[in-house]
């Protein structure tokens, strides 16, 4: 994914309407396993890749969530989002106002101390028996 493309959202919702507006990249991946009564049932396996973005216009919020990455998709998207916020806008008695705390950009990680991609399914599958069987004995 392209930080140019979150720069591209923030600044075009800006200039349709915005009051203020932000997006993250969110890039996943998931593993999951299911068990019924301690027997293997079925696995799956994702990686997804959006972007998040939350607009205030005329006092209302909005969100929405992308996952289609051409431009056109997202101008379409990010003017019903603005649409949107400007419509609560109506139906609130208080307009919503974020502080005025300082900006700040960051990046966000979480370390593993095992990296979960390097045990391999079968460990796995066994660490998750064990569990099940411990969970059963209660």
């Amino acid at each position: 994914m392209d930080k140019d493309l979150v720069d591209f959202c923030v600044d075009f919702a800006r200039k349709n309407g915005a009051d203020y507006s932000e997006a993250r990249l969110v890039s996943t991946a998931e593993e999951g396993y299911i068990l019924k009564n301690g027997t293997f049932e079925s696995s799956t396996f994702s990686q997804t890749e959006g972007i998040g973005f939350r607009v205030l216009a005329d006092g209302g919020m909005s969100f929405l969530a992308i996952n289609k990455f051409d431009k056109e998709t997202i101008k379409n998207r990010i003017l019903e989002a603005v649409k949107y916020a400007k419509v609560s806008a109506k139906k609130l008695k208080t307009p919503l106002k974020f502080s005025q705390e300082k900006t700040v950009k960051d990046k966000w990680h979480v370390r593993q101390k095992i990296k979960l991609e390097e045990v391999g399914p079968d460990e796995k599958m066994a660490d998750l028996l064990e569990i099940e069987k411990s969970l059963s004995e209660l």
